[in-house]
Order: structure tokens, then C-alpha cells, then sequence
């Protein structure tokens, strides 16, 4: 499928190195605070990378340990709001909140239309049950196709490309959606492409991500089944992607550059001719809550986090925290099950769950869009 053409977008992130000093007044006593820091922020037009002198003007709150910066940074016609930190000591006597301004060095780095956001790792103690509010209803919907129609496509991407932006658990992620399928829902393994980042063959590419797509759509017939499972990074920003939303949502393939994200509107549009409407969308990813874009008859869209959200995996869990409970637990141990008890978990059950316990251990609220006729079992 042709790739939609990226438009202007109208805001932008940027690395930016702030150097100099910044001088704060305590009793008549003038106290210059010297500034190296560098940080990421987002720029309301965009800046020609470079360095430029400037100044700022506004407030400063000095602990024992640290100052943060509040203000504005005004440079080269350019007004941009600003807050960062400085590690350092300072005595009780100058500690509390001043106004302050002083001249910096400002440097514009690796100016972006788009925020590609890694989960976050966390450890932490396991997350118990409490009650939520339930998708499901306890009642089954349509009965699930054969193994001979069901079809699955699984990504799960923890080395992305260079070393800076790898996490750890998202292949264990895919593996264990994997294992779900199969030994818990009778799917046969040669209806599932697996595609994590580390592989040689079915490696995790923009390329691959849309060929594997295609794959689904030649196999899959009406009244098939078709699970898409992704974990990894997630971006946001603007994009010419078929849809009329301002902020944009994409996964990160294996690249992990703007060129290369799969926007939701691309999604949309490549799922738009699949015969089936039996369609199930898992996204443990940053901003996941915002691929509603996918959302049409028969189709349930489970998604890790809320639009503006992060995702978090856990070095205690080794997993994803939203796969942990939704798929290991919830579906593989059956502790989802539980809308009725009757030895079956659907999806909505595992959603249930995980939306239970994931708040337990962080702070993330996964979403869901179910637009399927009562409780789908896969």
C-alpha cells in the first residue's frame, strides 16, 4: 500500500542545550546560578537548528538539592515556554521561590514533527484484583470461526534500531500472545506471522509491518477471524494520514524514525478492505487509546493506555504491564475468568482484568472500543 504523504506539521519537538548563568536576588544579595542542562521539548514552530543567544525572565524555585527553571526563553524573535532543572546544593538561606533572568546560550537539536515515546520500565510488587467498571457482559456473542479461518499477525519490537532506543519486554510480549493463541484458543501456528525486531526473516521494518498486513488480507475471507497485537513504542504528532484529527497516533516500527511510523489513519486504511469485521486490535504501546481510528462494526480495539497516556513495562512482571494482566494471566492462567466462571475467557473478561490490576502497579489506564455484539471469544 502506497505511503500517505506526511503533511506540514504544526508544532515541533527538539532537543535543546540551555548554558550560562541566571542571576536571582535574596535580600539585597544577588546569587548567579550557572545553567548546562538539555532536555526535550516541544516548539510551537518550527526552529532552524542552531545556536542562538538569549535570555531568560521568570521564575526560579531553589531547594537544597536542586532549582528548577520556569519562563520564557526569548531568542532570534522566538518566544519559548520553558521549565527544566539543575542539580546542585544550595545553603537554607537562598531556598524558596524568586523571580529571575539572566543571558544563555541556547541549542536547537534534532527538530522533529513527531514524539516517539518508549514504554517506561518499572519494578514493582504485583497488582491484585479489584473491582472495575465491566465490557463484558457475560453473554457470548458469535461463535468463533474454525482454526482453519482465524489469523494472526504479532509484533513485538524491544530492539529498535542504534542501542539508545531499545526497551526489554515487548518481544516477550508478542511471544506470550503467541502462546495464548495457540494452546489456549486452538489457533494453528502456521496462521500466525510473527514479527519481532531481533529476527532475520520477519524482522519488524515499516516494510514488514505493511507486508504482513497485506498477508492478513489475502488470507482472511468473510466471517473470518484476524487478530493484530502490537507492543513497543508509540508517537504522536501531526500527519497527512486520511483522517481529520489535529494529534496523530502511529506505532514505531523497527526503524524508529518519523518516516518510518504506521499512523492510525494508515491503519484504517489498510484494514478498510478486509472482508471480515471480525477484527481484534491489541496496542500496549504509548497513546495507544488513541487507534479508535480503527474502530468499525464487529471489531474490538483493546488498547494499553489513554490517548495522552504512556505504557510501562516491568522488570518484576517481564512484560509489558498491560500484556502481563490481559494476555499471561487473564487469558494463559484464566484468571480473567470470571463474567461468568465457566472456563472461558473472552476478550472483554481480559480486558476487565487488566484494567483491574494494571493501576495496581502504575499509573496507566488501559481503554477499549468494542464495537462487537455482546462477548467475543477467540
Amino acid at each position: 500500500m502506497a505511503t500517505p504523504a506526511m503533511a506540514h506539521p504544526s508544532f515541533y519537538w527538539a532537543e535543546v542545550t540551555v548554558e550560562g548563568t541566571v542571576t536571582l536576588t535574596h535580600n539585597r544579595e544577588s546569587y548567579t546560578i550557572p545553567v548546562e542542562v538539555t532536555f526535550d521539548t516541544k516548539l510551537p514552530e518550527q526552529i532552524e537548528p542552531g545556536t542562538y543567544e538569549a535570555t531568560f525572565n521568570g521564575k526560579v524555585i531553589v531547594s537544597s538539592n536542586k532549582i528548577i527553571f520556569a519562563g520564557t526563553l526569548t531568542f532570534n524573535e522566538h518566544s519559548l515556554k520553558v521549565e527544566f532543572s539543575v542539580e546542585n546544593t544550595f545553603p537554607a538561606i537562598i531556598q524558596g521561590t524568586y523571580e529571575a533572568s539572566g543571558s544563555l546560550s541556547v541549542t536547537i537539536e534534532k527538530v522533529t514533527g513527531v514524539e516517539i515515546t518508549p514504554k517506561v520500565t518499572v519494578k514493582g510488587p504485583l497488582g491484585k484484583d479489584k473491582p472495575t467498571t465491566k465490557a463484558a457482559t457475560g453473554i457470548l456473542g458469535a461463535s468463533p470461526p474454525p482454526p482453519e479461518h482465524r489469523w494472526a499477525v504479532i509484533i513485538g519490537i524491544s530492539d529498535y534500531a542504534g542501542t539508545e532506543n531499545d526497551i526489554q519486554y515487548a518481544d516477550n510480549d508478542a511471544l506470550d500472545m503467541v502462546k495464548a493463541l495457540t494452546e489456549v484458543y486452538g489457533y494453528d501456528r502456521t496462521h500466525i506471522l510473527l514479527l519481532i525486531s531481533d529476527y532475520t526473516v520477519n524482522n519488524a521494518t515499516r516494510a514488514d509491518i505493511i507486508n504482513a498486513i497485506n498477508w492478513l488480507r489475502d488470507k482472511e475471507v468473510a466471517g473470518d477471524e484476524v487478530v493484530f497485537f502490537y507492543s513497543g513504542h508509540g508517537a504522536r504528532g501531526i500527519a497527512n494520514d486520511g483522517d481529520k484529527e489535529v494529534i496523530d497516533e502511529a506505532i514505531v516500527p523497527y526503524e524508529c524514525t518519523s518516516d518510518a511510523l504506521i499512523w492510525d489513519g494508515e491503519l484504517k486504511q489498510m484494514f478498510s478492505s478486509f472482508d471480515t469485521s471480525r477484527i481484534i486490535f491489541i496496542f500496549d504501546s504509548c497513546y495507544a487509546g488513541g487507534m479508535t481510528d480503527l474502530k468499525a462494526s464487529g471489531r474490538i480495539i483493546c488498547m494499553a493506555s489513554t490517548e495522552s497516556g504512556v505504557a510501562y513495562e516491568s522488570g518484576t512482571l517481564q512484560n509489558g504491564v498491560f500484556t502481563y494482566y490481559f494476555v499471561d494471566e487473564g487469558m494463559y492462567q484464566g484468571k480473567a475468568d470470571t463474567t461468568p466462571s465457566d472456563g472461558l475467557v473472552t476478550v472483554e473478561e481480559a480486558f476487565d482484568y487488566a484494567r483491574a490490576n494494571v493501576p495496581t502497579v502504575v499509573s496507566q489506564k488501559p481503554t477499549i472500543s468494542d464495537s462487537f455484539d455482546y462477548d467475543l471469544l477467540l
